[in-house]
């Protein structure tokens, strides 16, 4: 019941686009420095907690709790003894632990090679956030070795596969609007 209020607050949140939650905190708070962090700050929340709640729903739903839930454990219970000690920061235990099959790699970009190659070193298959690599040849070297292991991977463009803009490249490819030399495009509240 909280998880689908606090759901629901931030789908409303997510709602509003993040201008004017800036104009709303500056005529409220006054310009500034701090009108502008906290503006940031409460329209990065959605994101955030739609990630936790993600991770949450991940472990909630392994066998281990799973089970606990089945020997009537409360939810309480459940939280702190079998979902809180899985949550974890050390991303070496994470790539060696042989009940993942899949390393989602959404840290910042200057970790995206470093962790997608320990995934596919250990067997694992990649869903990398853009870029993987600060330069072509290290891309190519981790499609390289994902080739040798036979493992997949895949670049999380956000919306390569959208219908707009699957559209717009069947119109590009039909010859519908010319030779495209620049694009501006905008996109507003993927989640």
């Amino acid at each position: 019941m909280i998880e689908s209020v606090i759901m629901r607050l931030m789908d409303i949140m997510l709602a509003f686009p993040g201008i004017l939650l800036a104009l709303s905190a500056s005529t409220i708070l006054g310009p500034g420095l701090n009108t502008v962090m906290i503006a940031v700050g409460i329209s990065a929340v959605p994101a955030y907690a739609r990630l936790v709640r993600s991770s949450v729903m991940q472990v909630k739903a392994q066998a281990y709790v799973e089970s606990a839930r089945a020997a009537g454990a409360s939810d309480l219970r459940q939280m702190l003894v079998h979902i809180i000690p899985n949550v974890t920061d050390d991303w070496q235990a994470l790539v060696s632990r042989t009940d993942i099959d899949v390393i989602d790699v959404c840290t910042s970009n200057g970790s995206h090679y470093e962790l997608s190659v320990a995934a596919l070193q250990s067997g694992k298959h990649v869903l990398c956030e853009k870029p993987v690599a600060h330069n072509f040849r290290e891309t190519l070297g981790a499609a390289e070795l994902a080739k040798q292991t036979g493992l997949k991977t895949k670049l999380g463009f956000t919306i390569r596969y959208s219908p707009g803009v699957c559209y717009a490249a069947e119109m590009i490819a039909e010859g519908f609007v010319g030779d495209p030399y620049i694009f501006n495009g905008y996109e507003q509240n993927s989640q």
